[in-house]
């Protein structure tokens, strides 16, 4: 029970932005257990949210080092681990992936090689409650191809899935940036905004340029309202690093 509860505060840490403290103490619990996969995804996840993206590994599960190779430019290295994730029946790393990286026609050919549709996707992958963020990758790819009947049916089934979870009262980071993501692909601004600060206040952290991983929002960038949400971001993430004894970052 001890380490189950010890567990429990390491993942409220890191769910609550609590990132340096989330670090330190998986990182003692690795090295008492070290083939663990939990904890090698936890340090992962602690280093990805405090940008030493040069520390996280493939730990052959989590999507964190694919995000942490992206940061770093090594977009081919990156590709071949989400395409590996892909095979092995995990795609949201490869489709958040493609799209962050201007490859949303590539997300589309994917798609469309292996599901009949809409409907066939959610049998292969349903929604999680923690936030649809596949269907949201999707919505958004067919958004760029111009393809508005996929787009909305995309959309109508991301909406059913956010409303559900929120429903059964699902708060986490992840679910909020893609209730944020779909308010802004509806053309709904000011709801996306109000998501997507409840998100970073809560301790959401990502790339010093949010719109580099959520491609969703670069249509925000240079909106005086969500660079004061990003500002927020980098002050707490920059707070997060000096417990580490890390320099600062900026946008």
């Amino acid at each position: 029970m001890p380490d189950l509860v010890r567990h429990c505060r390491r993942q409220f840490d890191a769910e609550e932005g609590k990132a340096a403290d989330a670090l330190l103490r998986m990182q003692a619990t690795l090295k008492l257990q070290p083939t663990d996969r939990t904890y090698r995804v936890g340090v992962n996840r602690g280093n990805y949210d405090t940008h030493q993206y040069d520390l996280v590994a493939d730990d052959e599960w989590s999507g964190y080092v694919i995000w942490a190779l992206f940061n770093r430019g090594q977009n081919e290295e990156a590709t071949l681990i989400a395409q590996k994730r892909a095979s092995d029946g995990v795609v949201q790393p490869l489709f958040a992936f493609l799209n962050a990286s201007d490859q949303s026609e590539n997300l589309v050919k994917y798609f469309e090689e292996r599901w009949t549709g809409i409907d066939d996707f959610q049998k292969t992958v349903p929604a999680p409650v923690f936030g649809y963020r596949e269907m949201a990758d999707i919505a958004f790819a067919y958004r760029k191809a111009g393809n508005q009947a996929r787009f909305d049916e995309a959309m109508a089934a991301l909406d059913a899935a956010s409303q559900q979870s929120i429903a059964q009262g699902m708060k986490g980071g992840d679910l909020l940036m893609v209730v944020a993501a779909q308010h802004i692909m509806a053309g709904e601004t000011d709801a996306a905004l109000n998501w997507l600060a409840q998100a970073i206040d809560g301790g959401v952290i990502t790339s010093s340029k949010i719109s580099k991983e959520y491609p969703f929002f670069r249509e925000l960038d240079g909106n005086p309202e969500y660079e004061t949400i990003q500002a927020r971001m980098i002050e707490h993430l920059n707070r997060e690093r000096a417990q580490l004894g890390l320099e600062p970052v900026s946008t």
